[in-house]
């Protein structure tokens, strides 16, 4: 794995292609920096590949039926991000949750107590179906 990158895994069958085009450039090639360049909307096409990149987006906008596909992509994309980040949050949420629980637990913090702080920090669903999940098993 390059510099510090995690393997990610999906489970839904698509390969999964994540690009940062704010990360070092040392070592890339000039086409694939102009490509960072075009996707993170600096200024490019000092390269003939992100040229023609440039001029089928063009053409894809121009045409009524490429539009829609386009759009339906870009839309769908979204929607993968969208649900990805909220995933990434829940689970990040559930950890400080445990994190929290087991050290009520250890500090001998009633119950009562934890549940007010669990819902100073999230609501009282949220925080009521962490602590069926998690209180007994911490």
């Amino acid at each position: 794995m390059p510099n510090g990158v995690n393997e990610l895994k999906f489970k839904d069958g698509f390969v999964s292609l994540i690009l940062n085009p704010y990360g070092d450039m040392t070592g890339c090639s000039e086409e694939l920096q102009d490509f960072f360049d075009l996707v993170a909307g600096r200024p490019a096409g000092r390269t003939d590949f992100v040229r023609e990149v440039k001029y089928a987006v063009k053409l894809a906008k121009r045409r009524n039926d490429w539009r829609d596909c386009y759009m339906l992509v870009k839309d769908w994309v979204q929607d993968r991000v969208d649900y990805a980040v909220e995933q990434n949050t829940i689970t990040m949420q559930e950890k400080f949750v445990q994190q929290l629980i087991k050290k009520a637990m250890s500090t001998e913090q009633d119950y009562d107590s934890l549940r007010a702080d669990l819902i100073d920090f999230f609501d009282a669903d949220f925080a009521d179906k962490m602590l069926v999940k998690y209180y007994q098993q911490a």
